[in-house]
C-alpha cells in the first residue's frame, strides 16, 4: 500500500523512497512545522511517529509567557521551532511586535527589536560628530562666531544681493537644511529677517548643547515658523 497524500499527526507523506529501514521502505514526509521526516509505514500507523521532532521539543518548552528579557516582554510561543529552540511573539518597549528564537532572547544575543542597535548608532554618530565640532548636522563653532564668509558683500553673515531680482536676499543654514527668508528691498529688512531667524534656530541649539539638554522645536522651516 502506497501512503502518498495521506496524514498522519502533523505528517503529510509525500512520496515512498528507495531507502529502507529493515524490511520496510521508507517515506518522505512533510511536517507542519517546515522540516522533514523519513519514516517507515508501520511506525506512521502506529502513530509512534507522529512529527518530524517539533512535538517532543514542544512537550520540554519552558514557558516566559509575561517574562522580560531586555526590552523585550515574551508574548506567546508561535509553535515554530528553529534550530531547535521555540520562536516566540515579543514586544518591545517601543511598541513594536517581533518575533524571534527563545535560545536567540534569553542569552541576551537580542535584546531589543532592533531599536538599542540604532540608538547605539546614532549615539556614537553623535560622538564622531562633536569630535569634530558638528553636532545633529550643525557645526557649532561656526554658530557661535557669526562671522560672514569671506566673499560676503553685505557684511553680515546670510545676507547678499541677488543681482537678478534685484532685491537684498535672506537665507539662513540649520541643520545642513538651507532656508531661503525672501527677498527684501532694503538691505535692513533682509539683515532683521535673518537676526529673527537666528534667535529662533540658533540660539536655542546654541543653549541646548552648553546645558546638555534635549534640543528643543524640530528645526522647523523659520519661514513657517513666522520669520
Amino acid at each position: 500500500m502506497n501512503l502518498s497524500g495521506q496524514r498522519f499527526g502533523r505528517l503529510l507523506v509525500i512520496e515512498k523512497t528507495a531507502e529502507k529501514y529493515k524490511t520496510e521502505y521508507l517515506y518522505r514526509c512533510q511536517c507542519d512545522c517546515g522540516g522533514e521526516k523519513l519514516a517507515s509505514s508501520s511506525l506512521l500507523k502506529s502513530g509512534v511517529i507522529r512529527s518530524c521532532g517539533c512535538l517532543q521539543a514542544e512537550s520540554r518548552l519552558h514557558d516566559v509567557t509575561g517574562q522580560r528579557f531586555g526590552r523585550l516582554v515574551a508574548i506567546e510561543a508561535t509553535g515554530r521551532i528553529e534550530a531547535g529552540s521555540m520562536v516566540w511573539r515579543w514586544r518591545c518597549d517601543c511598541g513594536n511586535l517581533i518575533e524571534a528564537r527563545l535560545k536567540t532572547v534569553s542569552s541576551h544575543c537580542r535584546v531589543s527589536c532592533g531599536c538599542a542597535a540604532r540608538e547605539q548608532k546614532k549615539r556614537q554618530a553623535i560622538a564622531a560628530q562633536e569630535g569634530c565640532g558638528r553636532i545633529d548636522g550643525t557645526n557649532i563653532s561656526k554658530l557661535r562666531a557669526m562671522t560672514p564668509a569671506s566673499n560676503n558683500t553685505s557684511g553680515r553673515r546670510g545676507v547678499s544681493y541677488h543681482a537678478r531680482v534685484r532685491k537684498w536676499q535672506a537665507r539662513i543654514m540649520f541643520k545642513g537644511v538651507s532656508y531661503n527668508l525672501g527677498y527684501y528691498e532694503q538691505k535692513e529688512d533682509a539683515v532683521s529677517a535673518r537676526e529673527r531667524a537666528e534667535s529662533m534656530m540658533y540660539e536655542p541649539f546654541v543653549e541646548w548643547y552648553e546645558a546638555g539638554q534635549v534640543v528643543p522645536g524640530d528645526g522647523q522651516s523659520p519661514r513657517t515658523a513666522g520669520v
